[in-house]
C-alpha cells in the first residue's frame, strides 16, 4: 500500500508487512509518514491487528522522515492494538524519532 500527495511533492510512504516463524507481524515503514500519509499508516496497521491479533513490530528502520502527525499516528497505532490485546512496539527508530 502506498500513500502519496502528488500536490505537495511529499515522498510516498510505503507499507508492507509479514508474519514470522515466532508469530510477530512485522509491518515495514518505508518513506515519509507525516500528515498526508498518516490516516492511510494508521488504517493499513488497524486491519493488519484485526487479521492477525497477535504481537505487532512497526520497523522504522526506512522511515526518512515523521512530523508531529505521524508520531500520533504511531502513538494511535499502538493505542489500538493495546486496546486489542496486542503487544506493539517499534523497531529500529532513528534517535530523531525517538528524541
Amino acid at each position: 500500500m502506498a500513500a502519496q500527495d502528488d500536490l505537495q511533492g511529499t515522498a510516498p510512504l510505503e507499507l508492507s508487512h509479514r508474519i514470522c516463524v515466532t508469530g510477530e507481524a512485522v509491518v515495514d515503514f518505508n518513506g515519509e509518514l507525516d500528515v498526508t500519509t498518516a490516516e492511510a499508516a494508521v488504517s493499513y496497521v488497524s486491519d493488519l491487528v484485526d487479521r492477525h491479533c497477535g504481537p505487532m513490530i512497526a520497523d522504522v528502520t526506512a522511515l526518512a522522515f515523521c512530523d508531529a502527525r505521524g508520531l500520533a499516528a504511531l502513538a494511535r497505532m499502538a493505542g489500538y492494538a493495546e486496546q486489542k490485546g496486542c503487544l506493539f512496539r517499534l523497531a529500529s527508530p532513528r534517535p530523531l524519532l525517538v528524541k
